[in-house]
């Protein structure tokens, strides 16, 4: 999961969260290997100093570092950066302004001022989810003990909401300034009851980034996970939590992601959590792979082993096609597992759920060394109401480079509201689509290097909704000396 962050602010924080918490796992284990430390902390050090260069002029934090600052974005940034000086050495000035910054956007009725600047071109949530979400980012940071209206608004909301995204909210709240309280026993109760037969947490309305479907429910399951640990010194909620680990692990991706980036961070966030929580193997035991009904080795372990049982080596024993992949267990312990499988298609397949379109177009598909090559990008919202932030991933054929000039051009005009590049490809930005709105994009290139190239697939999708992405086929260019 170790990746380099790029990007805007949410962006950057969706790879340089994640490797906060892999820094910090790497400390705690006996096992850590020191080259891997180093790898993490080059990472994150790249990834803070962007993070910080998007800091709003009159101080919190906006997507791309514009005034005025964003609340609910602002929380998030507050929460890494807590995160993050436990590994790091983070500017407390910084850390300390931000959170300065935060609570003078108070309402004095329980509540928080939002911006409607920065929040009316996204997708909105209502003012109990994002005061409910920033109350916790500042319960994270230890911010917010001496809050007492914004707690008692809380602990009402706390006491009365079915909704399990708002439940686990206020009790992780409550739960992290107060541990001994009853409010926060109470919450963690009511919310242990709203677990399904899996282990979710279903039927949240709204997230903090206004995300749906499954994405929702692993933001509120990972939520109620948090709550349910702190809650549970007495192993209370023992079959609670690890119900709800489990049902977040079947959902991982086998690089260690989830749908969107609020998905992915939680998810990770519970789980290292679990991981804190029941670290040791409980008992004894071993664990066989078997591929295709093959025995591809058997792992025997010791009750309190704390490092991954791993298996490496096992190209040669796949077959072409189908193959069937079994782990075997022989332990009274039950144990967490992931595969991770690596392919390529050139194009994939459209979500049936994606709620915008890309097509693109080269202009012409044979150029000489030197030609510009005009690519044209074509996104369009298909749907009838306004979508949030979304990306076009533009794929560019080998042996050309984009033009920094007219990217910076393209957003100055308005054309895209934020660029982000690649060596094979541009990722574009607008802030939200009105319906039914159509945008096309030309891209100058410039052929570089003789051959015939096919680029990777384009895609577009909402930032918040990752999972349900538009995909169009790869352009082709032949360039010739």
């Amino acid at each position: 999961m170790i990746r380099e962050p790029g990007g805007c602010f949410e962006q950057t924080s969706s790879t340089n969260y994640p490797n906060i918490m892999i820094l910090g796992y790497l400390n705690s284990t006996d096992a850590a290997d020191p080259a891997l430390v180093q790898k993490t902390q080059a990472v994150l050090d790249h990834g803070y100093k962007l993070l910080t260069g998007y800091e709003s002029p009159a101080k919190g934090y906006e997507w791309f570092g514009n005034n005025p600052g964003h609340e609910a974005l602002t929380a998030y940034g507050l929460m890494e950066f807590a995160d993050m000086a436990k590994v790091y050495d983070v500017d407390r000035k910084m850390v300390d302004r931000t959170a300065d910054w935060l609570m003078s956007r108070r309402d004095q009725q329980g509540g928080f001022q939002r911006s409607s600047q920065a929040l009316d071109s996204f997708g909105r949530a209502g003012p109990t989810t994002t005061n409910a979400y920033i109350m916790w980012a500042l319960a994270e940071a230890h911010r917010a003990a001496a809050l007492t209206p914004e707690l008692a608004a809380q602990k009402a909301l706390g006491s009365q909401t079915a909704d399990p995204y708002l439940l686990a909210l206020a009790a992780n709240t409550l739960l992290t300034t107060a541990p001994k309280a009853t409010d926060g026993a109470a919450m963690a109760r009511r919310l242990s009851t709203l677990q399904a037969q899996d282990g979710s947490f279903p039927g949240a309305r709204e997230s903090i980034t206004m995300s749906g479907g499954e994405s929702l429910t692993i933001e509120a399951t990972a939520l109620a996970v948090l709550a349910l640990i702190k809650a549970s010194p007495s192993n209370e909620y023992e079959a609670q939590i690890r119900a709800g680990a489990d049902w977040l692990n079947s959902k991982r991706g086998g690089y260690g992601a989830w749908g969107n980036t609020q998905a992915t961070i939680l998810g990770l966030k519970a789980l290292t959590a679990y991981t804190e929580h029941a670290r040791q193997i409980a008992a004894p035991g071993s664990a066989t792979l078997v591929i295709n009904g093959r025995d591809a080795g058997t792992i025997k372990f010791d009750k309190g082993r704390r490092d991954a049982l791993v298996w490496n080596d096992l190209a040669s024993k796949l077959v072409p096609g189908k193959n069937t992949v079994e782990l075997r267990l022989d332990s009274q312990a039950a144990l967490p597992y992931a595969i991770a499988i690596e392919y390529r298609s050139a194009q994939p397949a459209t979500s049936p759920r994606t709620k915008v379109a890309v097509t693109t177009q080269l202009l012409k598909t044979h150029a000489k060394m030197g030609d510009g090559v005009t690519l044209r990008a074509h996104v369009e919202n298909t749907t009838g109401a306004g979508i949030p932030m979304t990306l076009a991933r533009i794929g560019l054929p080998g042996g050309t480079v984009f033009q920094t000039w007219q990217l910076k051009e393209l957003r100055d005009k308005g054309a895209i509201d934020f660029y982000e590049t690649r060596p094979r490809e541009v990722i574009l930005y607008w802030r939200a689509l009105p319906p039914s709105a159509k945008k096309d994009v030309d891209l100058n290139l410039l052929a570089q290097v003789p051959g015939t190239y096919e680029a990777p697939a384009s895609s577009a999708y909402l930032y918040y909704t990752a999972e349900d992405k538009a995909w169009t086929p790869p352009v082709s260019l032949t360039i010739d000396r």
